[in-house]
């Protein structure tokens, strides 16, 4: 109903514009620019796909009565399972990016909602947050859970 007043008496055209606006600030990442991270995401996760099946590949299942070999097996085995932990890690961000990409959600901040810098989306396309949050982050000024 144009002309009604809403929402603290906000005229109604005007929450109309703020949607629109909104709706087009949702799109900052144009439809190149989505085929460009899902190929970048879908590449990113067959090349993780490729290394984990290396690594899965050189973990040692041989049995040695040598306890200095045992011993150097079972560590190398162990850092190979942290190395594939860190992989699947990736794999779900990836997954998530590429779920957000079908939303309309990718390259926004998670904690503020702020577009995420298309610059820093092309040199780490698994960002979730701004670079502003990041730094507060890594600087220990927030504390993600």
């Amino acid at each position: 109903m144009p002309g009604t007043q809403q929402n603290n008496n906000i005229p109604e055209y005007l929450l109309m514009a703020r949607e629109f606006i909104e709706e087009q600030d949702r799109r900052h990442i144009t439809i190149e620019d989505k085929k460009y991270f899902k190929d970048l995401l879908l590449k990113i996760k067959q090349d993780i796909i490729n290394n984990m099946q290396s690594q899965i590949n050189t973990i040692s299942t041989e049995k040695t009565n040598d306890y200095t070999d045992m011993a150097t097996m079972w560590n190398d085995n162990y850092l190979s399972t942290m190395r594939l932990e860190s992989e699947r890690n990736k794999l779900l961000n990836i997954d998530e990016a590429l779920k957000k990409l079908i939303k309309n959600t990718y390259g926004y901040c998670e904690l503020t909602g702020e577009k995420i810098n298309s610059d820093r989306l092309r040199i780490y396309p698994l960002a979730k947050y701004c670079l502003e949050i990041q730094e507060k982050i890594e600087n220990n000024l927030i504390k993600i859970e």
